[in-house]
């Protein structure tokens, strides 16, 4: 892929997507996590994402890893993520309970976290 396509591919997100943008609401909230769950490692970034969902209200996360989002399951909803080459996004459960969905869509080495609006 060229650097050109790959910029379009990034900035087609945030102009069609609420991103969720970390704060300090979000670093407390992050914190406060890593008090109450077992967390270590790279395990920290899963939980920066799921306290980045507690501060804006998302409950649902659609991802490729469920597993490592596992321990947060009494906090958030985990909706298994389908991606094939050439098609839209789509869950493995079906439609997301609402349109309030977080999603973690890695585009190369670029990834986007923002709220399905």
């Amino acid at each position: 892929m060229q650097l050109r396509e790959l910029t379009v591919e990034i900035r087609y997100f945030p102009n069609r997507f609420f991103i969720a943008e970390d704060s300090p609401q979000v670093t407390e909230r992050l914190l406060t996590l890593m008090e109450e769950i077992t967390i270590g490692g790279a395990q920290v970034h899963d939980a920066n994402i799921v306290a980045t969902m507690l501060v804006y209200g998302i409950g649902e996360l659609l991802t490729n890893n469920v597993d490592d989002f596992n321990r947060f399951s009494e906090l958030i909803a985990v909706v298994p993520l389908a991606v094939s080459p050439g098609s839209a996004i789509r869950t493995t459960r079906g439609t997301p309970q609402s349109n309030q969905c977080f999603y973690s869509y890695a585009i190369r080495s670029y990834t986007t976290l923002g709220r399905i609006s």
